[in-house]
């Protein structure tokens, strides 16, 4: 079994662990986005990745570096060992034949990364990590988040009793947050279907299939993005309705099939990154 095997294996026993609970790893705890030591935040699966290696070793940072990079920085990791706990971040590559385009295939190739806490003898790093997950909404937080949403420019109207995004009228229906057990929950689910929002034809162009296996894909896409931009938003994530109906479903067809792992990271990373283009577009447009 490869690296990248080994790591999907890992995540998916991980997450059938913690939904004997019904909430996904990503809710039981502080989940903010992994950085790097230049504190960059790790993107897709590495991200998931880490902060659940973070949580299995009860690491205290959220910052990670290859053996080079905490040297560079005066680190000592002498004794210490990211192989034994598969703690790689891994990038996709494709290997081009120009000769033999039918030759090309993709790999994987992979670094092992350090935890601070592994790390002795540093000094000029800075300790406090950039971002603070938070469990209950404050003014300035709220206005952060509400701000966020509207500059998307999706269309949310508030009524009823459901959560949900039509795509034939392209809006998204919320019920009133005072419907929610608390506003974690309201913004974890309009986060969620935001997600859906992105993957409208004229925009991500995802599939809308209603086979039960397509939809429950599609709500895995969208559980994975609001947690995604929970952390970025520097919120607690909440599992909402959709994530707690189709979490046996996730996990049968995750242990038959892997990928669909890989792949589910893979479009939430996609919406993410288009909700944060928007913000970046619209912002220029209101000034």
């Amino acid at each position: 079994m490869n690296k990248p095997e080994r790591i999907l294996k890992k995540m998916i026993e991980r997450i059938e662990e913690c939904s004997k609970s019904w909430v996904m790893p990503w809710h039981q705890t502080n989940f903010s986005m992994p950085i790097s030591i230049k504190g960059h935040e790790y993107q897709g699966l590495n991200s998931i990745w880490l902060w659940m290696c973070k949580d299995m070793r009860g690491y205290s940072s959220n910052q990670w570096g290859t053996y080079q990079q905490w040297q560079s920085v005066g680190g000592n990791l002498g004794g210490q060992s990211a192989s034994a706990y598969d703690q790689y971040i891994l990038q996709p590559n494709i290997k081009i034949d120009d000769d033999n385009p039918e030759n090309n295939y993709k790999y994987f190739k992979s670094w092992a990364v350090f935890n601070r806490d592994q790390v002795k003898g540093l000094k000029d790093i800075k300790e406090d990590q950039p971002f603070e997950t938070v469990y209950s909404i404050d003014n300035d937080t709220r206005h952060a988040v509400n701000t966020y949403i509207s500059l998307t420019k999706a269309v949310i109207v508030h009524k009823g009793d459901k959560a949900f995004y039509r795509p034939s009228e392209d809006y998204i229906n919320m019920p009133d947050v005072d419907k929610f057990k608390d506003e974690l929950y309201y913004y974890s689910t309009v986060l969620h279907e935001l997600s859906h929002w992105t993957g409208a034809k004229h925009r991500l162009n995802r599939n809308f299939s209603r086979k039960r296996k397509d939809y429950a894909f599609e709500e895995l896409i969208a559980e994975m993005t609001s947690a995604f931009l929970s952390a970025q938003l520097g919120i607690a994530s909440q599992p909402t309705e959709e994530c707690i109906t189709y979490m046996s479903s996730w996990i049968t067809a995750m242990k038959e099939q892997p990928k669909i792992l890989w792949d589910a990271i893979s479009h939430a990373k996609d919406s993410m990154n288009y909700c944060n283009k928007l913000q970046q577009l619209n912002q220029k447009l209101v000034a």
